[in-house]
């Protein structure tokens, strides 16, 4: 029974090994794609967060001067704040637009203004 387990042991080792490489990988794996999608949420958090005070800034500096403008102070504010969001994210045609109007509409309604076309 001796001589068997020693001449099986460089293979269990070997397969261990095999096994060991395997789980590694694995959490490798598991591990990467866990921070790329930590790392996404946060871009995500930070380029609202720019388009929020984008908009809120637009708003202190003239309510008045129409949709279309206060979109788009508050995408180039955005773009300026957080441009390795806007980079690492590359939102679609559109994306930003329809995004800094939600937060344009918001900041209009509770500040009790009409909103300008």
């Amino acid at each position: 029974m001796e001589g068997i387990l020693t001449a099986l042991e460089p293979h269990i080792v070997e397969l261990l090994g095999l096994v060991l490489t395997i789980i590694i990988g694995i959490a490798a794996r598991q591990l990467s794609a866990w921070t790329g999608i930590e790392i996404e949420k946060r871009h995500r958090e930070a380029l609202h967060e720019a388009l929020m005070s984008g908009a809120m800034s637009a708003i202190k500096h003239g309510p008045d001067v129409g949709i279309d403008t206060l979109k788009a102070h508050a995408i180039a504010h955005a773009r300026q704040s957080v441009p390795q969001a806007v980079k690492a994210l590359v939102p679609g045609d559109g994306v930003l637009d329809a995004i800094a109007e939600r937060y344009v509409r918001d900041m209009l309604r509770k500040l009790d203004q009409p909103v300008l076309n």
